[in-house]
């Protein structure tokens, strides 16, 4: 069995292993029992990530490029978020020893491979992105840009990757969606034979001639049929980024006489399952020894969804009952807290530390 296919055949099973998964947890896949096991291919057991390190190509597989990259909850990835073309930028692993993982990424843009974004939206937890593709490779910032599309397997097709999209936005002077327009031309343009080669000089010219800022037309092969070459920058033109849903919802930070802060574990089967917030109402057998003053407003941008958290405080006493918790500030960070609830605790002016004063 060639390469393809055998490689082919592991990510499918990766992708149905990530259905069922999503089918029994929801979008915010656990790693305790759940991702943790990994997935059955070929009778064995094969991970569907690295917990070191952010690029993954399982040992199982035969062909060079990843399977999967991940974002962990203190990663410094984070930063590089969501970009303006529906996608992520993820920044390439530095120094020698990341070498062999960042061939391993730029692997799966040359061969148009899909894979999976684990993208940390609390410790312990995931959202499973597949499948993605490599579809900008930029070697000058050390980061590749990650988009979601369609599988294609197997199959001698036009590829449309950034890269392509913008060869043929300028080309034809494309008004709108450059990538939903290019695949017809792509289409259209495709040799019957070397279709392979033909994508992947389409790549070429984008990554490294028609380039997204300071183009170098003058070494454009395509320079005398290029409708866009006097305005180059202009094309493709930017996409309006969809509204995403916003929740919002206020917390109270109720602190006890000796710092500690009440806390509630959020319900298993709701966003953020599991983990420990500031509640969202005040609790039964806890009385305010105070007014509460507005502490501040909390913003956050999800996969899907804006969230807006608006954070109360006041100093507390009473008893914590069944999925409470007092919490002094040493003991916050041995709990298992999301971003969101970090800054929220942050807001109130509660301070995380490890140890005690």
């Amino acid at each position: 069995m060639a390469f393809g296919d055998h490689d082919e055949l592991l990510r499918a099973a990766c992708f149905s292993a990530l259905d069922r998964l999503r089918s029994r947890f929801g979008d915010e896949l656990p790693k305790q029992n759940g991702l943790d096991a990994g997935f059955a291919f070929d009778g064995a057991r094969v991970p569907f990530l690295n917990w070191q390190k952010g690029i993954f190509r399982a040992a199982r597989q035969t062909g060079p490029a990843a399977l999967s990259v991940m974002t962990s909850a203190s990663s410094p990835y984070e930063a590089d978020g969501v970009s303006e073309d529906d996608g992520y930028w993820y920044a390439y692993r530095k120094g020698e020893s990341g070498r062999r993982d960042n061939d391993a990424l730029r692997a799966a843009h040359l061969l148009q491979t899909p894979l999976v974004y684990f993208l940390s939206v609390a410790p312990g937890y995931f959202e499973a992105l597949y499948p993605m593709y490599v579809e900008d490779d930029d070697p000058h910032a050390q980061r590749v840009h990650l988009a979601p599309g369609a599988i294609r397997l197997g199959e001698a097709v036009p590829l449309v990757d950034g890269n392509v999209a913008r060869v043929f936005a300028r080309l034809f002077r494309l008004a709108g969606d450059a990538r939903e327009q290019s695949w017809p031309l792509a289409a259209r343009h495709l040799p019957k034979v070397r279709a392979g080669e033909f994508n992947e000089a389409l790549m070429e010219l984008g990554a490294l001639v028609c380039t997204p800022r300071n183009p170098r037309c003058g070494a454009c092969p395509l320079q005398a049929a290029c409708d866009g070459k006097d305005a180059p920058e202009q094309f493709p033109e930017r996409k309006v980024r969809a509204a995403r849903p916003l929740l919002a919802w206020d917390a109270y930070a109720l602190l006890r006489k000796d710092g500690a802060v009440l806390l509630e574990q959020r319900k298993g089967e709701k966003l953020f399952g599991g983990l420990w917030e500031l509640p969202r109402a005040k609790p039964p057998g806890v009385r305010l020894q105070g007014p509460l003053e507005k502490s501040g407003v909390v913003e956050q941008t999800l996969t899907h969804r804006e969230v807006r958290v608006t954070v109360h405080s006041a100093r507390a006493s009473g008893e914590a009952r069944e999925g409470f918790r007092w919490v002094v500030p040493e003991g916050l960070v041995k709990l298992g807290l999301s971003s969101l609830t970090r800054k929220t605790l942050r807001a109130a002016q509660v301070r995380l530390t490890s140890r005690a004063p």
